[in-house]
């Protein structure tokens, strides 16, 4: 049996939850977070609906029932917030795969780390341009946000690239 995220953190309290996208896969862990912890997501993603999640809206449901409303990036032309203003983490605009899709830039001692959640969720597709496809929301923009991430690391060969579903 693998261990929670509580045994995982210890003592340490989270002060925030940033998460990629609302789909179930990647909410499970919320039900190990302290239901005062503000969690963030894209702009439009509390908002979607599809045909999918009708299938898995009540695990979402559950998990999100009895917290604080989502927090929305609010992003600019650019595309990307440096989330605590020194450049340690980056959010970046990455819809396609859902309305909100975002990724992630860490600045860590190993070097910058690129979290692309769904907007790539497997080795294969990253090495060969494909999307997540039929489990998208929009196809050409899940595209362009993958060509942007895969252009991101392309200038940063140092980039140690982490996608939605496995290891890199």
């Amino acid at each position: 049996m693998e261990a929670g995220l509580g045994a995982w953190r210890g003592d340490r309290p989270l002060a925030d939850v940033l998460l990629t996208h609302l789909h179930f896969d990647h909410v499970l862990g919320l039900a190990d977070v302290a239901r005062d912890v503000p969690i963030f997501v894209g702009p439009g993603e509390s908002a979607f609906e599809s045909p999918f999640h009708a299938l898995t809206q009540p695990v979402v449901d559950q998990l999100l029932e009895g917290r604080a409303a989502l927090q929305e990036w609010v992003f600019d032309e650019s595309g990307a917030i440096d989330v605590f203003s020194d450049a340690s983490l980056f959010a970046l605009a990455a819809p396609g795969h859902t309305p909100g899709s975002v990724a992630y830039v860490a600045r860590t001692p190993e070097g910058p780390v690129l979290f692309t959640g769904d907007v790539c969720h497997t080795v294969w597709g990253w090495r060969n341009d494909v999307e997540p496809g039929t489990f998208s929301y929009d196809s050409a923009g899940s595209a362009r946000s993958l060509a942007f991430l895969r252009a991101l690391a392309a200038r940063h060969p140092s980039m140690q690239v982490r996608l939605g579903h496995q290891s890199l």
